[in-house]
């Protein structure tokens, strides 16, 4: 028996109790789903809904639109799970290692019996959930390269129509106007009315934009306002959408939205910031006062500077006027160096004709020395001569070539081993060997002979004793007619 059971109960409890679990009935005991059915359902009755934070990790976005990840802090950790519509509502984006604050229950996912919390809201810990949302699209347009300063448009320098977009009812649209008429009272501005606040906003504004930029030319300017608010209410103008679409406009825009320490996304993304309507009408419109002043400087620095201008040309005219000689005695002067280089050509042309003249008899009397048919009679007579020594050495040559081949062929008549068999003579070979016969030892009594003739061959067998050669025409002779080839 346990120690420890034993004593907390009696010997004699612990044997009834034992006893109990020998007969249980089947229809009595829970199943699995039962259990995490009961078990939920007292975790819901003892924590309900509650808040708790920690560190994100092992997020996980399957397609399904989920979010799954684990909350830890130093010591334990649980599996959570938010689903897709609750999801859809995070103003930011998480991320790995956030400190987080979220708001669901507790649940035990029946399927493998694993404890979770079911989370509905997050919010970061320690800063709110839109700056956070905020910090993290600037960051990303920044990579993207949408607040390049080298990609912004320069302001024109009187623009000539400026597209106000913004709520018609608002207290930027009429800070702007006044303000713009005190400096340009020429100003020409059109209002494009937008929603600016709540979640219509944004795509007011972009609607709007793309209206701006169907009319308005690249001598204009486009200016993005409203007043001062929370960040919820400026929040419009932190849309990613929007963002987009000015970095693609090619008109100017300014961004004047909310006061002096509010700042959007909209205002890095444009091409000038203003802090307030007022400071955007500053920006866009100069003081036609100071203007008027400027030119009316400028105009009286350009007439001294044009008098004096007047003034230095006629001095110089003067004195290039008093150093100017009579025309009659220039015209003379160039009289006399015409005659000088007429007759400095006339000469050197005429030398350079007699020149040619002596070179080209030169040349006609090297030609004639040169006569091409000349040298081809000359060759011509070379030739002939020639030829009649080659025709006549080669008629030497053939000659004797003849001479010696009809020696040769007397000396290869007088050996040709034909001779002596037209005189009666024969050639006798053994028959088998096909060797020829020189000595009577060498056909024995009863050997066969073949014996060649002048006009033909035959057989033979030995039939006497070597010392007498006797031989006998055998019955059955061959004669093979050797004709003489040639």
């Amino acid at each position: 028996m346990d120690p420890f059971l034993s004593d907390l109960f009696p010997e004699d409890e612990l044997n009834q109790w034992d006893k109990t679990f020998d007969v249980v009935d089947p229809n009595e005991a829970l199943s699995v789903s039962e259990l995490i059915f009961l078990i939920n359902g007292a975790i819901d009755e003892r924590f309900g809904f509650l808040w708790i934070k920690g560190e994100l990790s092992n997020l996980r976005r399957p397609s399904s639109g989920h979010l799954y990840f684990t909350i830890k802090d130093e010591q334990s950790q649980i599996k959570a799970v938010m689903f897709r519509s609750d999801a859809i509502r995070l103003k930011f984006d998480l991320e790995e290692g956030q400190d987080l604050l979220l708001y669901g229950r507790i649940n035990i996912y029946g399927a493998r019996g694993d404890l979770q919390f079911i989370v509905q809201k997050i919010i970061p810990a320690g800063i709110g959930a839109l700056q956070l949302a905020f910090e993290q699209l600037k960051e990303k347009l920044y990579k993207e390269g949408l607040f390049d300063k080298d990609k912004k448009l320069a302001l024109p320098f009187i623009p000539k129509s400026v597209f106000v977009i913004t709520s018609p009812t608002g207290a930027a649209l009429h800070d702007f106007i006044k303000t713009a008429r005190i400096r340009f009272p020429s100003a020409k501005i059109i209002l494009c009315p937008s929603k600016v606040q709540g979640n219509d906003a944004p795509k007011e504004l972009i609607l709007a934009l793309k209206m701006a930029q169907k009319i308005a030319t690249s001598k204009d300017v486009i200016l993005l306002t409203r007043g001062g608010g929370s960040i919820e209410d400026l929040w419009a103008f932190n849309d990613e959408d929007l963002a987009h679409e000015i970095f693609k406009c090619k008109i100017p825009v300014v961004s004047a939205v909310g006061h002096e320490i509010d700042f959007t996304i909209c205002d890095f993304v444009a091409d000038k910031r203003a802090a307030t309507p007022t400071a955007a009408a500053q920006l866009i419109f100069p003081q036609k006062t100071e203007l008027v002043q400027t030119i009316l400087a400028i105009k009286d620095r350009l007439n001294f500077s044009i008098n004096n201008k007047i003034n230095q040309k006629r001095n110089y005219l003067n004195l290039v006027k008093s150093q100017l000689k009579s025309p009659e005695i220039e015209i003379s002067l160039c009289k006399r160096k015409i005659n000088d280089c007429f007759y400095k050509l006339s000469s050197s042309v005429n030398k350079k004709i007699r020149d040619s003249e002596n070179r080209l008899h030169n040349m006609h009397k090297n030609l004639l020395d040169k006569n091409p048919i000349n040298r081809i009679n000359l060759a011509k007579s070379y030739l002939e001569a020639i030829f009649k020594d080659i025709k006549n050495n080669m008629t030497i040559q053939l000659t004797n070539k003849k001479q010696k081949i009809y020696i040769v062929a007397e000396q290869l008549d007088a050996l040709s081993p034909l001779k002596p068999l037209k005189r009666g003579y024969s050639l006798v070979y053994k028959k088998d060997s096909k060797k020829l016969i020189r000595s009577s030892k060498e056909a024995p009594c009863g050997s066969l002979v073949s014996v060649v003739t002048f006009d033909g061959s035959f057989e033979c067998k030995v039939t006497k004793s070597p010392s007498k050669p006797i031989f006998k025409v055998l019955d059955n002779i061959s004669i093979k007619n050797n004709k003489k080839k040639g």
